[in-house]
């Protein structure tokens, strides 16, 4: 959030023409605007475009056609840099004075608590070993830079070796069972036992499944299990298999190279967390995933070090 937003243009590409913003998006662009706190107002400025009639921006300006809703939750990737940022009072008082808490307010009337939400994850975490009270356990500090939906999963994965001792294609396969969230009803099978991915990946479920009943007993909603759809699929690719031979009627060419780049984004966050041997991995595999169709971008810059 910010006192003011700029917003330079009024039109995107949508991938075959330049189209001007929804409503929708011009509200979530322009909703950044004024710190709840401390702006008593915010201030949102359209840059002039010869192309976009000044009618057009009074008309997104005043739509009613969408309403701003906070989708602002505590998550344990938050809470871990809210331990190492702030006080506990800092962050209470952050949580207390946010949208998402004004929001809540009002549709609740006060009777949930973005506050007790984050105490709730904190007691996960206390539970976990991954925090003593208001500070991180060293096994904890991992999640200050993971940023995935399953983000305390996969520092859970990294802390019992689930991921260590695995060459740079099987490290993507079993990364991909907490990245892979296959559309539609139903789930994927559970792997066999048989071979070393599918015993890593059965590891990470059942970590899976006993991080479910400590949130239950702490009152945290679980992120999606993970889903070992995508792992062969994944591995092929990253062993250097033609797109012809790993792409299936399961999914799009759109919905693979999504997929892949959501899994090289989470091999670039260990990159960066994990020990030497998952590091080093991780980095060979962005780099065997990242060509052809899949442009990875950001995900690895290639300058990562080899130490710990």
């Amino acid at each position: 959030p910010a006192r003011s937003v700029v917003i330079e243009s009024l039109t995107k590409f949508d991938g075959e023409g330049h189209s001007t913003l929804t409503p929708g998006q011009f509200t979530q662009l322009t909703g950044r605007a004024g710190r709840r706190g401390i702006d008593k107002e915010g201030n949102a400025l359209v840059c002039w475009s010869p192309f976009v009639p000044f009618k057009d921006v009074v008309g997104l300006a005043t739509s009613q056609e969408f309403v701003l809703r906070s989708a602002f939750r505590p998550t344990y990737n938050m809470v871990a840099n809210l331990v190492v940022t702030r006080t506990r009072a800092e962050a209470e008082l952050l949580l207390s004075r946010s949208f998402g808490q004004f929001q809540m307010d009002r549709r609740t009337g006060g009777k949930r608590s973005l506050v007790r939400a984050l105490e709730a994850r904190l007691g996960v975490l206390e539970a976990r070993g991954f925090a003593d009270g208001w500070r991180l356990e060293p096994r904890g500090r991992p999640l200050v830079r993971v940023f995935n939906e399953a983000d305390l999963l996969v520092v859970e994965s990294l802390a019992s070796g689930l991921l260590e001792g695995l060459g740079s294609a099987d490290l993507a396969a079993v990364a991909s069972c907490l990245t892979f969230r296959r559309r539609g009803p139903g789930r994927s099978e559970p792997p066999a036992r048989k071979g070393e991915i599918n015993r890593r990946i059965l590891g990470i479920i059942e970590l899976a499944e006993d991080l479910v009943a400590e949130e239950r007993r702490h009152g945290v909603p679980s992120a999606e299990p993970p889903d070992p759809g995508f792992s062969m699929a994944v591995r092929r690719w990253a062993a250097g298999d033609d797109l012809s031979e790993v792409l299936t009627d399961e999914w799009s060419g759109g919905e693979f190279v999504r997929n892949i780049r959501l899994v090289a984004d989470l091999l670039g966050q260990l990159a960066e967390v994990g020990p030497t041997s998952v590091a080093r991995s991780a980095r060979r595999a962005v780099g065997a995933l990242e060509r052809g169709v899949v442009t990875v971008g950001g995900a690895f810059d290639g300058s990562l070090p080899d130490t710990e």
